[in-house]
């Protein structure tokens, strides 16, 4: 339900900017999903214009796994004992 919620007000966010172009946006509203998943946005993005090569060769994985909420979740799944310096 909260999401929902959120995803309504984001639209009526949106809806004040209909004069952007398409591609800003999808921007706009990504960065959106950045801020409500927690998830830096800078850090994200960087991550994903550097897989998307990846993504766009191989048909077998998944464009959702690179939105934020599903990013955060393979990010956490990536980190290991050591990055958090247990030995």
């Amino acid at each position: 339900m909260v999401l929902l919620q959120e995803r309504d007000e984001l639209y009526a966010e949106l809806s004040r900017f209909r004069e952007m172009d398409h591609r800003t946006l999808v921007i706009y509203f990504l960065l959106g999903c950045c801020n409500a998943s927690g998830v830096n946005p800078r850090e994200w993005l960087t991550d994903i214009l550097t897989r998307i090569p990846e993504y766009n060769s191989n048909y077998n994985l998944d464009l959702a796994d690179l939105l934020p909420h599903n990013w955060k979740k393979l990010k956490s799944l990536q980190q290991t004992p050591d990055s958090f310096g247990v030995n």
